[in-house]
């Protein structure tokens, strides 16, 4: 017996994600502030310094929508840093660097959060400065460039490796401030930035592969560009372009931002880049540009509040621009407003699932000790090398029920109606399907109180392979013939007669008492 599912063309390709589909909400930083920088370890992310702050924000997904302020708490850096850098490695989240705005100097400490332990460390850095530049490859968090003062810039990349715990140092090809970093593949890339002559176009690359450094140029020289990576490409974006270096083709090109502007921030959640707010000829802007890379569409969306120099990060479904600033002369402001983009996930995709393929009607008798085998159907529309069999599992009430085995074999086919307990017994179609035995008793204790020839619907439920934080669901439904009669034993019935009364409540007391005889 099987059920029926009518698909849409193509149905395990992605749509296209435009602004009109994003959700857009605001929360909170605990204080305005800008020249912070952010970055997500697990389920936190984290918003760290600010020019004259020490307070790092830090949003737990596992409690909650940004909007509820219980999923928000702080901490402490070490000391107030502006202009620093953050990255994640591992399980590791670090701010390394930064500015002491009212004290003046310059900083070399590394504030360290282990979301393994929740606790905080410190390290050093080789040099102290600000306005550098922090990304991750593999298991190496890099931090790169920097001003030490004295309009003098630092060439130095401090290497954290996460693996041996151990620091070690290398060198730019250029000495530069005000640069961006992001990694594609086996790449960290560390793009412009101000040299000793200007605005630079320098990128160094760092193979995580061979250990080698070489060279590439942006299409302009410039300083602060927002930098981000969406599947195998890496876009650096200022003024009226995105240079986009494509990492499995290792190409460069160019493409036009659709706002031009400068000071902009950006991230990415799956396959959607997000560039937001920043600086024009006129002032501040709100203009939100996303990218859907699959796509490889643009659409347009805006702030709360046009400013720039904000801190970015994604975590989840979720991407986040938080505080910056609308300072312009002698007006505007510093903010605390942290802007929210919560990008629709795929929506569920219907299978076909048989219970006792070749069976028809599917009893399931009570008092079996077995498996009960089951089969997603596989069709010119469906490919189940796509479904992540570790995520099947019978859901039923609030018990997920998953299955102790699973294959692949041609088995059945479909039926042609949409019919849960429609039932047919052909055998294989010529499509692979995905074979699963799931224990018959876990089953029948999910199910409960049942009678002899019930029919139950049984939906099972999983994700395809999916890249995070998109996995896409699947479910489908098939019914069972219930063989026989199953009463959950209710642990208040004492005596096993199918009622609760005084019987069973004298018997529990009786059998109470006895246990709180001490013997001599």
């Amino acid at each position: 017996m099987l059920m029926v599912v009518l698909f849409v063309a193509m149905p395990w390709a992605s749509e296209s994600v435009f602004a009109s589909d994003l959700v857009h909400t605001t929360a909170r930083l605990s204080m305005a502030r800008y020249m912070l920088d952010a970055t997500t370890v697990g389920n936190k992310a984290m918003f760290a310094g600010g020019l004259g702050y020490r307070v790092v924000d830090i949003y737990d997904a596992s409690l909650g929508d940004p909007t509820d302020s219980n999923a928000w708490s702080t901490a402490t850096l070490s000391q107030t840093a502006g202009d620093l850098a953050a990255t994640t490695v591992g399980n590791k989240a670090m701010f390394a660097g930064g500015y002491l705005y009212l004290l003046g100097g310059y900083i070399d400490g590394v504030d360290i959060y282990d979301a393994d332990t929740d606790s905080w460390s410190t390290a050093a850095l080789s040099q102290p400065r600000d306005a550098l530049a922090a990304t991750t490859v593999g298991n190496k968090a890099m931090f790169a460039g920097g001003y030490l003062g004295w309009f003098k810039n630092s060439d130095v990349v401090d290497i954290y490796d996460a693996d041996t715990d151990t620091w070690s140092t290398a060198t730019l090809s250029q000495a530069r401030r005000y640069l961006s970093a992001t990694a594609v593949g086996n790449k960290a890339m560390f793009a412009g930035g101000i040299g000793a002559a200007g605005p630079s176009s320098v990128v160094d690359i760092y193979d995580n592969d061979t250990g080698t450094w070489s060279t590439a140029t942006l299409s302009q020289a410039c300083e602060l560009l927002a930098a981000t990576t969406v599947g195998d490409k890496a876009m650096f974006a200022a003024g009226s372009s995105i240079d986009i270096y494509d990492a499995e083709t290792d190409t460069w090109s160019l493409v036009t931002l659709p706002h031009a502007r400068i000071e902009l921030s950006a991230t990415t959640v799956g396959n959607i880049a997000i560039f937001a707010g920043g600086r024009y000829s006129e002032g501040w802007t709100d203009v939100v540009d996303i990218y859907d890379a699959d796509a490889n569409t643009w659409s347009t969306t805006t702030l709360l509040v046009a400013r720039g120099h904000m801190a970015a990060t994604s975590v989840g479904n979720k991407a986040m621009f938080a505080g910056g600033t609308s300072m312009w002369g002698e007006g505007g402001q510093l903010h605390d407003v942290v802007d929210i983009y919560t990008i629709p996930g795929p929506a569920t995709i219907k299978v076909a699932v048989d219970i006792k393929p070749g069976s028809c009607p599917n009893p399931l008798n009570v008092k079996s000790s077995g498996v009960l085998p089951v089969a997603v159907l596989g069709s010119a529309d469906v490919n189940v090398l796509d479904i992540d069999p570790t995520s099947i599992a019978f859901s039923i009430g609030d018990v997920n029920v998953g299955a102790i085995r699973c294959g692949y074999e041609d088995v059945a086919a479909p039926v042609s109606d949409s019919n849960d307990c429609n039932c047919i017994t052909d055998g294989p179609d010529g499509f692979l399907d995905l074979t699963l035995k799931f224990k018959t008793q876990r089953i029948v204790e999910a199910i409960g109180d049942v009678n002899d020839g019930d029919v139950l619907v049984l939906t099972l439920t999983g994700v395809l392979f999916d890249p995070m934080p998109f996995e896409t669901p699947i479910e489908g439904a098939d019914c069972i013939l219930i063989r026989g009669r199953h009463k959950p034993i209710n642990p208040a019935d004492i005596n096993k007669d199918g009622v609760v009364n005084m019987t069973d409540f004298a018997l529990m007391t009786e059998n109470w008492l006895q246990s709180s005889i001490v013997q001599d």
